[in-house]
């Protein structure tokens, strides 16, 4: 099975010829902003023109003259198939000559394998540049069904150098870093909102206080989903800024709104939710985090109703929460609750963004039995201050406890280590995970099926990082003097997600690249599932929004 994918190298790479601004004398960070914009416009033509198969809208850019001298045929060799899934990759064929024409049968025979191009995507991961040379990493990723309706996967990155000849660029060389492909995958996913009758739209909240420093601030939205009727079937809570929504499953797939009989207060907005039996009835109750409003508690009353417990219970604290997780961490039988909160920025703006900490404390509220709680944040020693935006329980260690993951926002990520006396103790640096990522989730599991639960943050990663390479870039009011260190960490904030590997003697190993695991794109949550019963967890990390001003601009 021949597949010529050589098109790639002059859709990837246009324009062959990049005309300068022409303006003499030019600054190389200018340079390095008109080719990047030159490349990133591309990558919208590219999805838009595979998408719809537009061979003119692709190849018209592309010179007439082009000739790819290192030029190389490409074929996808099947190397793995498991349960109906076939998987290749791409592999070198004999050298050829890539002009106009050949690039343009190339492209039509690619697409003419597909009966539906569902994604052709295309993103500049990092550009390079110096006075006369230029270096780009793209990364390529297309989705499509052939005419068997199987599903087919490519995706793969690529190095592209350039190099600067009097007022223009041309791209002098191309490298595939890998190039895969994935052929009849059984399980996928499809939009089912309206099938299933969830009818949902994020409100902001009016409570927050918006101002200069915050002005596009929202209070984002929570969801859980547990069993709160015992029917079997699972339901849905979501929380937003404006209002609450409770959706009992039911047993034809669809979901009904039972926020009113149910009485779940619509009025009091909410930020991030859980489902937990903090009560030891067998009723799974609902405790929502407040951002500027108290947080709440309610009880499950097992006839399909709720209660406000809160002011009995004691956790209606009113800060700027963004999310909670339960575990029993003295073992007494009964939940406990942590809440982990953000600062308002309206108000006080994070230091450094590898070790703020001057956001409110989050809050560790231990269970009396008795439906009330008692804060032992000083006591526990985790009233950690970093901007907070999740957290998660779990034992690494395997001594019994759940030691607890807090991901911070801006502030260093911390990870807790259970001493089994109620108490705990920052690990993070003695287990080897510090990571000063924008984080915004935290996910445990056992990704190798080793015995031993792993961590995954989920942090962002923005193409603006490129800025921190240059040498021309400096931040405001910040001298040539402090320039490297400082640049240095900025960079590593924004270098996505990372995976660790526990090494099952309390340390772990940073494998976020060998792994695959860490472009998550601008990702406010990861988790581990196995989706397709394969015997392996897999990572879905979910993206937050984009970071530019362009759609391709992530």
């Amino acid at each position: 099975m021949r597949r010529f994918v050589k098109f790639f190298f002059v859709l990837l790479f246009l324009p062959a010829v990049i005309v300068s601004s022409g303006i003499a004398g030019e600054e190389k960070a200018s340079e390095k902003k008109l080719l990047s914009e030159e490349i990133e416009a591309f990558t919208s033509l590219y999805s838009k023109g595979f998408g719809d198969r537009d061979l003119k809208l692709l190849i018209g850019p592309a010179p007439k003259d082009y000739v790819n001298a290192e030029g190389d045929s490409w074929e996808f060799k099947l190397i793995s198939e498991k349960d109906g899934v076939f998987t290749y990759a791409m592999d070198t064929g004999k050298k050829v000559k890539e002009d106009h024409e050949l690039l343009k049968k190339h492209f039509q025979d690619y697409i003419a394998e597909f009966a539906e191009v569902h994604k052709g995507k295309v993103r500049m991961k990092d550009l390079k540049v110096t006075k006369t040379r230029a270096e780009a990493r793209l990364k390529v990723y297309n989705i499509a069904l052939d005419h068997k309706g199987r599903r087919i996967e490519d995706h793969g990155e690529v190095d592209a150098v350039y190099e600067k000849r009097g007022e223009s660029w041309k791209l002098i060389k191309h490298k595939w870093i890998y190039m895969d492909r994935v052929i009849g995958t059984r399980y996928h996913f499809v939009e089912a909102e309206a099938m299933a009758k969830v009818d949902y739209k994020h409100n902001d909240s009016p409570n927050i206080n918006q101002s200069a420093l915050s002005p596009g601030i929202h209070s984002g939205s929570g969801v859980a989903v547990g069993d709160f009727n015992k029917d079997g079937i699972d339901d849905i809570f979501m929380a937003d800024g404006i209002s609450n929504l409770l959706l009992k499953g039911n047993s034809d797939g669809t979901f009904a709104n039972v926020s009113k009989e149910a009485g779940i207060d619509t009025s009091r907005s909410g930020k991030g939710v859980t489902f937990a039996d903090y009560d030891n009835d067998g009723n799974p109750d609902i405790f929502i985090v407040g951002f500027e409003v108290p947080n709440i508690l309610y009880r499950n009353n097992g006839n399909g109703t709720f209660t406000d417990v809160t002011a009995n219970a004691g956790v209606g604290h009113k800060g700027f929460g963004a999310s909670a997780c339960w575990a029993d961490i003295d073992k007494d039988g009964y939940l406990d609750l942590y809440v982990v909160n953000n600062g308002d920025i309206a108000k006080v703006f994070p230091t450094y963004p590898w070790k703020s900490k001057n956001a409110e404390a989050n809050i560790l509220y231990r269970n009396n039995g008795n439906g009330t709680f008692t804060d032992i944040t000083k006591k526990a020693g985790v009233a950690d201050k970093g901007w907070g935006l999740a957290c998660g329980f779990a034992d690494y260690n395997n001594d019994n406890y759940p030691d607890l993951a807090v991901t911070n926002d801006f502030g260093e990520k911390v990870l807790y280590k259970n001493n089994g006396n109620g108490t705990f103790a920052d690990a993070t640096k003695k287990a080897g995970v510090s990571d000063i990522g924008y984080g915004m989730g935290v996910g445990w599991g056992d990704y190798n099926n080793d015995g031993l639960l792993d961590l995954y943050f989920s942090n962002m990663y923005s193409n603006s990082r490129w800025l921190f390479d240059d040498p021309d870039y400096e931040l405001p009011f910040i001298g040539r003097f402090f320039r490297s260190a400082i640049m240095t960490r900025m960079k590593d904030t924004t270098k996505g997600n990372t995976l660790f590997l526990n090494n099952g003697d309390g340390t772990f190993k940073n494998v976020s690249y060998e792994a695959k695991a860490w472009d998550g794109e601008w990702s406010w949550g990861g988790i581990f599932v196995d989706y397709d019963a394969d015997g392996h967890q897999d990572i879905y990390a979910a993206n937050g929004f984009l970071s530019g001003k362009r759609k391709d601009d992530l």
